[in-house]
């Protein structure tokens, strides 16, 4: 989305030209989304009980977004209307540098990478449009299906 920015600072706005896609994903139009960085954790412990180590391992991106169905008519926009089946792999492309901005942790870029679905909801409301919630994780293997 086109934008003007006035004043001091540049800030990064809308989602750009971040596409979802995938063999079970229908056409949309993304609408928001939210990544995180998490992983697993260990303490290791002192002889007096406090902490004298943490050791991080096996990071994970979970990557929730928002979608609203879309097509070429109201019938094919119905049809599109529908999640992946949990396992399935989703593909994250991105273009612009706000697309980068918000598909980036640390410099990781989520630009085509393998996310796969691991849950999600569909949302109808009696004054909006439809919407699907998408809940996506990486992990630091980039997880492929094994044959």
């Amino acid at each position: 989305m086109a934008n003007i920015q006035k004043g001091t600072v540049g800030v990064v706005w809308g989602v750009g030209t971040v596409q979802v896609t995938g063999s079970s994903v229908g056409t949309n139009k993304p609408q928001s989304f939210d990544l995180s960085r998490e992983g697993e954790e260990r303490a290791i412990k002192g002889q007096d009980g406090d902490t004298v180590c943490r050791v991080f391992y096996d990071p994970v991106d979970k990557l929730s977004l928002e979608v609203v169905p879309s097509g070429t008519s109201k019938v094919d926009a119905t049809t599109q209307f529908k999640l992946p089946q949990r396992g399935d792999l989703i593909t994250i492309t991105t273009g612009t540098l706000v697309d980068t901005a918000v598909g980036g942790i640390g410099g990781t870029l989520v630009s085509g990478s393998n996310y796969i679905f691991v849950g999600g909801n569909k949302r109808i409301t009696v004054d909006q449009e439809a919407r699907l919630t998408m809940n996506l994780e990486r992990n630091a293997n980039n997880l492929t299906a094994i044959s």
